[in-house]
């Protein structure tokens, strides 16, 4: 039976697997195939040759389907094949299988992490210290002031000497002042000290200070003005590759339009990084029925083009991306599907189903179909 099978996350490394019209109460068990080398996902992450079963408890039905919970174990193993298509088969108590389609993004168990540390204390502590309050500087007593100095009795003026007759006291002095005046009189009319000869003479070194003034205060303003600190060049922020590139690139808010999604990774292909290309095609397709139809062409064997990220074709993976836009109504897309299927298959449940999508695109008018279902023999 053919089933319709839907992961989505609900937190690092958990999802909920959706399976529709299955009512299934209890158990389950389930096998994950890949399409790149059909190896199944067994215990510890590992994929192998042979066909492994992992038992699901607490299934629970609801509507039209049913539903149960997928660990890491499963999650983990799953996110290293995100690039391949995913083939689900069950089995206890009923049986069938189904591409599985994962919605949204799944996260790994490790995306968890764990918290930040808290940033350490920046308060220094005094060695031998307890890690409590930095102690409190000790007081420094100021000096006492000096002692003042003893005041010195004014001494009495010795009395002047009584003249004994002959020159007065005060004619030396009067002589004295009057050669005093001859002599600046004589200085200023010869010009013997600067400062005496004139206006012309005053008005240099008045202009001379202030020069000099001025010149001081400019030298003071460039003093207090502070150099320009010099800083060196901000570091480079890192360069992002692979899956970091992708995720940091799928982070923001709002997300990109499918289409320029689509458009980037095309970019990171040319340019060589085909991890954060593949990712990023991935949920471009998964967002939009009409990319997810060219991402399938890259890999169907009819449309196949070397070169690039994906090195050949591969009908599983173009089937996987052909399923949601032949489910929205793309004759095309249920037109490659169908032929796809029965070419894999010569019978069984995916024959069938091939069949199934061939008379789809045949009712919409699509002449290959028809004519597909015509050399089938199951034009009826």
């Amino acid at each position: 039976m053919a089933l319709k099978i839907q992961l989505t996350s609900t937190g690092p490394g958990y999802a909920t697997l959706s399976i529709q019209k299955l009512q299934v109460n209890g158990e389950l068990e389930l096998s994950f195939q890949r399409s790149s080398d059909h190896h199944y996902l067994a215990s510890g992450e590992q994929w192998t040759a042979t066909a492994h079963w992992h038992r699901v408890s607490d299934v629970q039905a609801s509507g039209d389907g049913c539903s149960c919970t997928l660990g890491p174990d499963i999650i983990d193993g799953l996110l290293l094949s995100s690039n391949d298509a995913l083939m689900v088969a069950l089995r206890g108590g009923t049986s069938g299988q189904g591409v599985l389609r994962i919605a949204g993004r799944l996260l790994g168990s490790d995306a968890a992490g764990s918290g930040a540390p808290s940033a350490p204390d920046a308060t220094p502590h005094t060695p031998g210290g307890g890690g409590g309050e930095t102690p409190p500087a000790p007081e420094v007593e100021e000096p006492p002031p000096p002692p003042p100095e003893p005041v010195q009795p004014a001494q009495p003026a010795a009395a002047a000497p009584a003249s004994s007759g002959g020159m007065p006291r005060w004619l030396p002095l009067v002589l004295g002042l009057l050669v005093l005046l001859v002599v600046l009189a004589a200085a200023w009319y010869f010009k013997l000290i600067p400062g005496l000869g004139g206006d012309d003479d005053a008005a240099a070194p008045a202009a001379t200070a202030t020069e000099t003034t001025d010149t001081t205060a400019d030298a003071s303003e460039e003093e207090v003005v502070p150099p320009t600190p010099q800083t060196g060049a901000e570091p480079a922020s890192p360069v992002l590759k692979g899956r970091a590139l992708a995720q940091s690139y799928l982070s923001r808010d709002p997300r990109s339009a499918a289409s320029e999604m689509y458009r980037q990774a095309g970019e990171w292909e040319q340019a060589g990084d085909c991890t954060a290309a593949m990712i990023v095609y991935q949920y471009a397709a998964q967002a939009d029925p009409a990319v997810a139809v060219d991402y399938a062409r890259r890999f169907d064997p009819d449309s196949f083009s070397a070169g690039g990220c994906i090195q050949a074709a591969d009908a599983d993976t173009a089937s996987y991306w052909y399923e949601q836009p032949a489910e929205a109504g793309d004759v095309a897309a249920q037109r490659q599907l169908g032929k796809l299927l029965v070419k894999s298959n010569s019978s069984g449940v995916l024959y069938e189903r091939g069949v199934s999508w061939l008379k789809r695109a045949a009712e919409a008018g699509d002449k290959e179909a028809a004519a597909m279902l015509d050399k089938l023999g199951e034009n009826e």
